[in-house]
């Protein structure tokens, strides 16, 4: 059977509620913890869906469109797609291999459900060209065993939960409502969805929310599809296709997974984190959001709620090092395609981050929302994006450099974009910044932030004659020099043996973790040593580790902070180039117990409960394990559990920098370089 066609909403509904609130019963129930959520998407947008099958997140048509489904923030008033069993006993759940359809069973009282769903992908094998839905999320309910009573429902509440909607029948197209977020979103995420499938489904409180039940006996199924569209034609597939089209979903991830030449350790930890990397990666640009959701708080109370669903460029640069070296080069060349768009109105300043279509971030907005667990406000947009913050420099032209050394070639818009970034560099290294911790403080300066800007000038010396660029590197190597010099005079701390966070400062900083990593010096240096010293003094709570000294007002935001997984895996990068391995693989095996059922990373771990915290997944949690993981294939040959006498150790060519064990990156004698 072909595909239905059908035009899209013209406009809104004029009788549209614009923000009456209809009562669900199930709003009463307990906000599930952060960590029971399991992630889909089709790499343009993602859902956030409940261990008890509740669809609680989801922004259309991209990941920081408005919000259609946000029950994770507002359980009254967000929206929310529900299908589950009446009676659950318990549940389990497993992603479908190396892809992102997700699996749950359900054991209920009088029999077995399993429930199979994703937003769909069609691999590049299927043939045809035939049209395809623009948003399509499919849910497949199949009683493997006695009787199972299924229910759902189904509630929009666009933007921000500010709108509501008026669902009406379409005869076979099932049910149909126009999507407009209204006020300041208006035309930010205007279009239409249809639901339809096996199940007979009522409208309830004026229309505003669907309710249905059906009863499966061992081998009966239930299909439905999610279709949303925006302006132009609606394609809605057949429900008899559901089960055909996840599993051709399941088929392009595997695909997708296959490319990888990752054969290290923890190799299954490390792909799930790359298919969820890919999952904020949209698909249209090659942009990486920061994370899925908006507001998740790190602790009760505090102002630490931030919005996430946009392009940082760092991030992403520290993304794409690490596909880089696991055999995606692809999504790096994209990168740097997108960011050749995104830097068309700011050149050769770059912006802290864009949104996915390359265009600045809103200014800071509070929605109409109580917050996950009452803990708001719910921010849309971020403000950080008007900070300077000079590292990501240095971490763009790092991943450039890689991909150049992999083979990546680069077009003379792009050679002319890298050259313009380094003369940024030259001229403004000497100015104080917000950092990459985003201080909320007078700007400042620190000392991670200078050493990437070593670092940009340093990736540049070391590819410009493969460019072809025309660079004066003896002056070049004047200023990298002083740069150095300027770190050894002000950015450690004599007194504390240590690095400090920012010059004039006596607190230590996660971050200058990652010196031996970009070569500035090696991890066995009696600073680096000392650094290290220092910040399992004051930094760390047995794994986990935190970005700087609690309760410091370090970066002028209130509240407690979290430990930071991000960092907390920084730790097993350091100790392999210390030649620690068993105590990086124990510190390694300790965060990896930290993901969800899934595989699946908050940004940190709240330090009262122990429970994820933040926004999730967070991209940058999944980047350091990914990172931890490279590392930890460098150790010595064998069984690796330690480096015994004898053991043999690979060279470590993975991660941000593939640097010669001196810590110095090729390309200079060591007589070249300003040692401090």
């Amino acid at each position: 059977m072909s595909a239905s066609v059908s035009p899209s909403a013209p406009g809104p509904d004029p009788q549209a509620d614009s923000g009456a609130l209809v009562r669900d019963p199930a709003a009463a129930e307990p906000y599930p913890a952060i960590g029971d959520y399991a992630l889909i998407g089709d790499c343009r947008s993602v859902a956030l869906v409940s261990r008890t099958g509740s669809i609680d997140w989801l922004c259309l048509p991209h990941f920081s469109a408005p919000s259609v489904f946000a029950a994770l923030v507002d359980k009254a008033r967000g929206g929310r797609y529900l299908l589950r069993p009446a009676d659950i006993l318990s549940c389990r759940r497993r992603y479908d291999g190396d892809s992102a359809v997700l699996v749950t069973t359900y054991h209920c009282r009088d029999g077995i459900l399993k429930v199979t769903e994703a937003m769909s992908l069609l691999p590049e094998d299927s043939g045809g060209e035939e049209l395809q839905p623009q948003h399509e999320l499919l849910r497949l309910a199949e009683c493997v065993e006695g009787e199972v009573r299924l229910q759902a429902e189904f509630e929009p509440r666009p933007g921000y939960g500010a709108r509501g909607v008026r669902l009406r029948r379409r005869g076979r197209l099932g049910w149909y409502c126009e999507v407009d977020p209204g006020g300041r979103y208006r035309n930010k995420g205007t279009g239409a969805l249809y639901l339809y499938g096996d199940m007979d489904l009522q409208a309830e409180a004026g229309g505003a929310r669907l309710r249905g039940q059906m009863l499966l006996r061992e081998g009966d199924c239930c299909r439905l599809a999610m279709v949303w569209s925006g302006n132009g034609i609606c394609v809605l597939p057949p429900a008899s296709e559901v089960g055909g089209r996840i599993a051709g979903t399941r088929r392009w991830w595997m695909q997708w997974a296959g490319k990888s030449a990752y054969r290290g350790p923890y190799r299954e930890a490390v792909l799930r984190s790359c298919i969820t990397l890919k999952l904020l990666t949209y698909r249209l640009s090659g942009a990486v959001v920061a994370a899925a959701t908006t507001s998740l708080p790190v602790h009760q109370g505090g102002e630490r709620n931030w919005d996430y669903r946009y392009c940082w460029l760092r991030d992403t640069s520290m993304l794409l090092q690490c596909l880089l070296d696991l055999g995606f080069r692809s999504e790096s060349a994209a990168f740097i395609d997108w960011l050749l768009h995104a830097t068309r109105l700011t050149r050769p300043r770059v912006d802290v981050m864009y949104d996915v279509h390359g265009n600045p971030v809103p200014r800071e907005d509070i929605a109409r929302l109580e917050g996950y667990r009452g803990l708001g406000p719910v921010r849309i947009g971020n403000a950080a994006s008007e900070q300077l913050q000079l590292d990501i420099y240095g971490e763009v032209l790092l991943t450039a450099r890689r991909y150049v050394e992999q083979g990546g070639e680069l077009d003379g818009h792009e050679r002319r974009l890298l050259l313009d970034l380094g003369e940024a560099v030259r001229r403004h290294w000497r100015e104080p910044d917000n950092g990459i911790w985003e201080i909320r403080l007078p700007r400042r300066h620190n000392t991670h932030s200078k050493v990437m800007c070593w670092v940009a000038l340093d990736a540049l010396l070391a590819v410009h004659g493969q460019l072809g660029l025309e660079l004066d590197e003896e002056a070049w190597r004047a200023e990298r020099a002083a740069i150095r010099d300027d770190i050894e005079t002000h950015g450690y701390n004599a007194d504390l043996g240590s690095y400090v966070g920012y010059y004039g400062g006596t607190a230590p900083d996660a971050s200058l973790l990652l010196l031996p990593r970009y070569g500035y010096l090696p991890a066995d240096h009696p600073r680096m040593r000392g650094t290290w010293t220092l910040i399992q003094r004051q930094l760390a709570s047995g794994e986990l580790l935190y970005r700087y000294p609690p309760g410091s007002e370090y970066d002028g935001v209130g509240g407690a902070d979290e430990t930071f997984l991000l960092c907390s895996y920084w730790q097993v990068d350091y100790l392999v180039r210390l030649g620690e391995y068993p105590r990086a693989r124990d510190i390694f095996e300790r965060l990896a117990a930290r993901a969800n059922d899934l595989g699946l990373l908050a940004e940190g771990i709240a330090p009262d409960s122990g429970e994820p915290a933040g926004n999730f997944p967070q991209a940058f949690s999944h980047v350091g394990l990914v990172v931890a993981a490279l590392a930890l294939a460098t150790a010595p040959e064998g069984d690796g559990r330690d480096s015994g006498a004898g053991g043999r150790r690979r060279a470590y060519h993975g991660g941000l920098a593939g640097f010669p064990e001196d810590g110095l990156s090729g390309g200079d004698t060591q007589a070249e370089r300003e040692e401090p």
